[in-house]
């Protein structure tokens, strides 16, 4: 979170601190009162090479 928060699925994000998610988590629930900047990084699983 770069700056201000947010709640997601009950849980406050605030700024200057870093949040994982859980592969396979469903977060249907992320909104902010104020605003929010921040910096969404996603990771895609490599694909297994043919045998």
């Amino acid at each position: 979170m770069v700056e201000g928060s947010v709640i997601s699925n009950g849980k406050l994000l605030e700024s200057d601190r870093g949040y994982i998610a859980e592969p396979n988590t469903v977060h249907s629930e992320f909104r902010s009162k104020s605003g929010a900047k921040f910096i969404v990084v996603f990771v895609f699983p490599k694909e297994k090479a043919a045998a």
